[in-house]
């Protein structure tokens, strides 16, 4: 679970994750798809680091884009 992530990125030492979204071009990739939920998001990368003890903090630079239809 999403919350879930602050608590094993300090027991694994991890300072940051990095999630590349789509180019725009095909799919979008699992891990991506997870954060931005039901989102259409065509190109995006996601950041996540590690704030305190206990937080994260979560950065995305996406392009949204309308629904077709």
């Amino acid at each position: 679970m999403k919350s879930d992530i602050p608590r094993l990125m300090r027991e694994r030492n991890i300072d940051a994750l990095v999630i590349e979204g789509p180019d725009g071009l095909s799919a979008s990739n699992a891990p991506f798809a997870y954060f931005v939920g039901d989102a259409h998001v065509t190109t995006g990368r996601i950041i996540i680091t590690r704030v305190g003890p206990r937080s994260c903090t979560a950065r995305w630079n996406a392009t949204r884009r309308p629904r077709p239809g």
